[in-house]
């Protein structure tokens, strides 16, 4: 971790990276943190096996995607845009993947109204 600290803990901006068993960077996340979570806005970079998996950019609380953000998911060559909750795809909502646009209001990462 490079960045801020407050009261002992992660706080303000920073970089956190991450290591697989193997030594390899398993996540990169740059941002903001409060009391040692990400909180605030942010970015995330998943990596799986050296390679680029997930891309998060947006908000965050007490560690997990909450609010508005833009999720990728590079091997399935899908995005979702809109609001999520405890990490899960809830509120308003558009997925965007080889299938096709699915807009509306989604739950749990499933499209539950459409638009």
């Amino acid at each position: 971790y490079v960045g801020e600290y407050k009261d002992g803990d992660l706080g303000g901006k920073g970089t956190w990276i991450s290591f697989d068993e193997q030594g390899r960077v398993a996540e990169i996340y740059v941002g903001e943190f409060s009391e040692g979570l990400p909180s605030g806005t942010g970015v995330l970079v998943g990596l799986l096996d050296g390679l680029v998996e997930e891309v998060y950019r947006g908000e965050w609380k007490d560690g997990s995607k909450e609010g508005y953000g833009i999720e990728v998911w590079v091997q399935d060559n899908e995005m979702y845009v809109g609001e999520l909750k405890e990490d899960l795809w809830n509120g308003k909502g558009t997925l965007y993947s080889p299938e096709g646009e699915q807009t509306g209001i989604f739950k749990d990462d499933e499209l539950i109204l459409s638009k």
